[in-house]
């Protein structure tokens, strides 16, 4: 059995992974007394300091194991712990604490050595490869390998992303203008504003109905550029082209504003 040819791929493909662990934890400390701020600091700081090399000597130790009854008093701590490889860091009965981070953290290198995961992938160019290379020139020139290049979609994608978050933030301003219309007021017609959004049930779900739009156009925009990356390109007249969305900016220039802001003379 023949395996079918390929004639259009990415513009590389993972050779491998880069494999290892990832350990990350974010200590939160809530102090009720803010004249215990610096005493608290001080004793996190030992406490960790300590317990990661033990046997060293702190220049605040003594004085934080002196009050260390109290010095936690009125305090809330938060710990949140993310890690990727290592396996079972510690004993699923045992709760996070700074020892316990400290501990886990220090001997994470070593527990990444018997059970590494893999943390990201090795991408490699087609083009760099010699046996895609020779096998591209014996092909006749209907059968080229066509590689999709995605240098120039980066940028696109950029404009994209503002765009789409631009939508979704109209559509949460929208939201909050349904459930308090009293807070705001529609524009007043002009030049620059032929059209403004009426500030009524109908008028709120034509805007809406025009920011989903457009969100969904930039998605739809978005997939197309996985098979045809050229969309990001220059047209063939060398000119930059034509979105197939409505800019964001020209939906917003016609809703309704707060009340509370002034209003300045045309």
């Amino acid at each position: 059995m023949s395996l079918p040819s390929l004639t259009r791929a990415g513009d590389c493909f993972i050779s491998g992974f880069t494999e290892g662990g990832e350990f990350s934890a974010i200590i939160s400390i809530k102090v009720s007394d803010k004249s215990k701020v610096s005493a608290v600091k001080a004793a996190a700081e030992a406490e960790i300091a300590v317990a990661a090399v033990p046997g060293l000597s702190v220049g605040t130790k003594n004085s934080v194991d002196r009050h260390k009854s109290d010095v936690w008093d009125d305090t809330e701590t938060t710990i949140s712990v993310n890690w990727a490889g290592g396996g079972d860091v510690k004993p699923a009965d045992e709760k996070w604490d700074l020892k316990t981070v400290v501990d886990v953290a220090t001997r994470f290198p070593h527990l990444v050595q018997t059970c590494a995961q893999r943390t990201s992938a090795v991408l490699t160019r087609y083009t760099s490869l010699r046996s895609f290379n020779e096998a591209n020139a014996r092909n006749p020139p209907e059968d080229k390998f066509r590689i999709l290049d995605y240098e120039l979609c980066s940028i696109y994608t950029q404009d994209l992303f503002s765009g789409f978050l631009a939508y979704k933030n109209i559509w949460g301003e929208l939201s909050d203008m349904l459930k308090h219309p009293d807070q705001y007021r529609e524009r007043d017609p002009g030049p620059g504003v032929p059209n403004p959004i009426q500030l009524t049930p109908k008028g709120m779900n034509e805007a809406r109905m025009l920011a989903r739009k457009g969100m969904t156009q930039i998605t739809d925009i978005t997939k197309a550029l996985i098979t045809e990356p050229s969309l990001a390109d220059l047209d063939e007249n060398g000119q930059q082209r034509g979105v197939t969305y409505m800019w964001p900016g020209e939906l917003r220039k016609r809703l309704p504003v707060s009340r509370f802001l002034p209003q300045f003379p045309r």
